[in-house]
């Protein structure tokens, strides 16, 4: 309320269906503001005929009885049809969680075995002795033969400089 009397709001809401017990009391005892309400009701009926009988005149207007369907499915399909997709509903939720536990348990099987391989990767590098590089060195007899036919290849040439002599 401003200045004692109904704003266009509280009497917008009033027309509209929203009534308070104060709003009420007031409209009953201000004839400035019950008359401003009369006035808005008076004319939102005329503007509701004044629009029926529009839509009565078009071509193609049918009664509201009209919009409404002919024939309505029986009930037993309707609450049959209910039930069934309700207990689709049920499977198909019930169906996600197991699908997700699945997925999941899988994936970490697949982690394991790839930690698996890892750890045996890593095990075979560290029970080495020597590094890769330095295993040649391990066994003498395998890097004495490359030397021992270099060493005769070099003795190749004085041998035959000693026959020439």
């Amino acid at each position: 309320m401003t200045g004692g009397h109904l704003g266009s709001e509280d009497m917008g809401r009033w027309v509209a269906g929203e009534r308070g017990v104060e709003q009420e009391r007031h409209l009953r005892e201000c004839s400035v503001c019950g008359a401003e309400v009369a006035r808005l009701e008076g004319s939102l009926a005329r503007f509701g005929g004044a629009v029926r009988e529009w839509s009565e005149a078009q071509p193609g207007a049918q009664s509201p009885g009209a919009w409404r369907a002919e024939r309505v499915a029986p009930k037993g399909r309707a609450v049959g049809l209910r039930w069934g997709l309700a207990a689709v509903a049920l499977v198909v939720l019930a169906a996600i969680p197991q699908w997700k536990n699945m997925r999941d348990r899988r994936a970490a099987e697949e982690a394991a075995r790839a930690d698996d391989v890892l750890m045996e990767q890593v095990d075979a590098q560290v029970s080495r002795t020597v590094p890769v590089t330095l295993e040649p060195l391990l066994n003498p007899a395998a890097w004495e033969a490359p030397l021992a036919s270099a060493g005769a290849a070099q003795d190749l040439p004085h041998k035959e400089k000693g026959k020439e002599r």
